[in-house]
């Protein structure tokens, strides 16, 4: 805790720490998971989200929508795929690479193992709402899939 109560500092091993048995730890926000390292932080009064999740092997996340956040993601390093669902368009991000999905947007991402990324979710609030694939997004997932190999 910093000399003032203003001031949050969260030392690396303590991020490790609360990464190694989940894979994702919120670091602000309302948060539905909170972690114990952060107990120090608090309830901020600004409901923005932010979180680091660290993928150990391939993952689809669950396809989803956002109904209210504007979904910030950060590479912090490795590969991270993302799908509009609805218009098709895929990129894929390496290291520094930014995505900025505004709400309504139906979206799915591909994550390579020892992928890390940082998010923000503004204005913050669990308004995650799966969708179901398309068949274009079905076959993109499992070419995928196959072209990386895991």
């Amino acid at each position: 805790m910093s000399a003032d109560a203003r001031v949050h500092f969260v030392e690396g091993d303590d991020v490790n720490q609360a990464l190694s048995p989940a894979g994702r730890v919120y670091l602000a926000g309302h948060l539905g998971r909170p972690q114990p390292q952060f107990d120090h932080i608090g309830e901020l009064p600004d409901p923005t989200e932010v979180g680091v999740t660290r993928y150990s092997s391939l993952t689809v996340d669950q396809p989803h929508v956002h109904e209210l956040n504007t979904d910030f993601t950060y590479v912090v390093r490795g590969t991270f795929a993302v799908r509009i669902i609805p218009t098709g368009e895929v990129r894929v991000l390496g290291e520094d690479g930014l995505c900025v999905i505004e709400p309504g947007l139906a979206h799915v991402c591909i994550a390579h193992p020892g992928t890390q990324v940082l998010f923000f979710k503004v204005p913050g609030g669990n308004d995650k709402v799966p969708v179901e694939l398309d068949q274009a997004s079905r076959e993109w997932v499992e070419e995928y899939r196959a072209k990386v190999g895991l």
